[in-house]
C-alpha cells in the first residue's frame, strides 16, 4: 500500500469514527431528552396534575433535535377553579449547536379552559421561539393564530391573531427582596379584536388592534399554590407597568400608560391616563350602540374639555373592582377567584 493510500485509509477511518461518535453523542442527547420529559411528568403528576403526551418520539438526525408529542392533555391539580389544555400535537426542535433556542409548532385547534370551563379559549394553532436559560425561559415570542375566547353567560370574543413577546429583566431592573427573578417585560398585539355583544361597542375593523407593553416586577420564586403566590407577589411589591398601550379602532386612537397592582382581595386595581384621538367618533358610536347614555355622553364630554387640541387626556381607574373613565363610574367587574 502507498503512503497516499495510507493517508486516504486513514483520513477515512478518523472521518468513520467521527461520525459513529457524533452519531453515539447526537442519541444520547436525544434520550437525556426524552428522561427530562420523563422526570418532569411524573413531578407533575406527584403535584397532583394530569399529564398526557401521547406517543412522543424523537428525529431531526443529524442537525437537530426534534421532539413531537402526539395529542396532548395538561391539566392542573382539581379544584373549584382547574385549568386544562388540550392540543393535537406539539413539535419543539432545536439545532444541535445552539440548544437553548427551541423552536415549537402546535397547529390544529387547542382547547385551553379555566375556572373548570368556566372561561375557555380556542386558538387555530400556536408557534413559538422559546430561548432557555440557568433558571428556565429566559425569552419567548409566540402567536396564537384566530383565537375565539367565551366566558360566563355565553360571551364571545376572537382575534385574527395574538402576538407576544417577553424576557426576564436584570436583577438591578426591579428585583424584590428575595426574588429568585426581577421579573419579565413583555409585549403583546391583538390583531382585529372582537369583544363580546354584551358590551355594545360598535363593530371592529381589520384593521383595529389593540397593543400594550410594559413589565412584571417584583416576582417571587413559585410555590404553592396560585392564590399563595399572588399573596406573596402582593407583599413583595408586585406591580405591572405599562409603559405604553394603545386601542386603534378604526379613525380613533386610545393610548397611554399606567400601573396595576393587586389589592387586599387579590383583586386588580389601578390608574393609568389616556390620551385619546377621534373623541368625537368614540362617543358617538358608544352612544348610537347604546354602550352609554346620552347623559353619559355629555358628561364625558364635558369631563374630556374637548376644547384642547382634539386630543384629550382622560384619567381611568379601577378600584374595588370599579372600572371609571375620569369621574363616570362605566362598570363593575365580577370578582376574580383565584384556587
Amino acid at each position: 500500500m502507498t503512503r497516499t493510500s495510507l493517508s486516504l485509509a486513514a483520513g477515512l477511518a478518523a472521518i468513520a469514527l467521527a461520525a459513529a461518535g457524533y452519531t453515539v453523542f447526537w442519541h444520547s442527547f436525544a434520550g437525556n431528552v426524552l428522561d427530562d420529559i420523563r422526570d418532569w411528568s411524573a413531578e407533575r403528576e406527584a403535584d397532583g396534575w394530569t399529564v398526557n403526551l401521547g406517543a412522543v418520539t424523537t428525529g431531526g438526525f443529524p442537525f437537530s433535535l426534534t421532539v413531537r408529542a402526539g395529542a396532548v392533555r395538561l391539566a392542573g391539580p382539581a379544584s373549584a377553579s382547574r385549568w386544562q389544555w388540550d392540543a393535537p400535537g406539539i413539535t419543539a426542535t432545536a439545532r444541535i449547536w445552539d440548544p437553548d433556542r427551541i423552536m415549537v409548532n402546535a397547529p390544529g385547534v387547542h382547547r385551553m379552559a379555566f375556572d373548570n370551563g368556566r372561561f375557555v379559549a380556542e386558538p387555530a394553532g400556536a408557534e413559538a421561539v422559546l430561548t432557555w436559560g440557568r433558571d428556565g425561559i429566559d425569552a419567548a415570542e409566540w402567536t396564537l393564530s384566530a383565537p375565539t375566547f367565551t366566558g360566563p353567560g355565553g360571551w364571545i370574543a376572537s382575534a385574527r391573531a395574538i402576538r407576544g413577546r417577553m424576557a426576564t429583566l436584570a436583577p438591578d431592573d426591579g428585583a424584590g427582596p428575595g426574588s429568585a427573578r426581577a421579573g419579565y417585560g413583555f409585549a403583546v398585539v391583538i390583531e382585529a379584536p372582537e369583544l363580546p355583544g354584551s358590551l355594545r361597542l360598535p363593530p371592529g375593523g381589520a384593521g383595529d388592534r389593540l397593543s400594550a407593553e410594559g413589565s412584571v416586577r417584583n416576582l417571587p420564586e413559585f410555590e404553592g399554590t396560585l392564590r399563595g403566590w399572588l399573596e406573596a407577589w402582593r407583599e413583595a411589591g408586585g406591580v405591572i407597568e405599562l409603559q405604553s398601550v394603545a386601542v386603534d379602532r378604526g379613525a380613533s386612537r386610545v393610548a397611554g400608560s399606567g400601573t396595576f397592582a393587586l389589592d387586599r382581595h387579590l383583586q386588580p386595581e389601578g390608574a393609568m391616563t389616556v390620551e385619546v384621538a377621534g373623541i368625537d367618533g368614540i362617543i358617538e358610536s358608544l352612544a348610537g350602540a347604546k354602550a352609554i347614555s346620552g347623559l353619559q355622553a355629555l358628561a364625558l364630554r364635558a369631563a374630556l374639555a374637548l376644547g384642547t387640541g382634539g386630543k384629550p387626556r382622560l384619567p381611568i381607574s379601577l378600584q374595588e373592582r370599579q372600572l371609571s373613565l375620569g369621574p363616570l363610574p362605566v362598570f363593575k367587574l365580577a370578582p376574580i377567584r383565584w384556587e
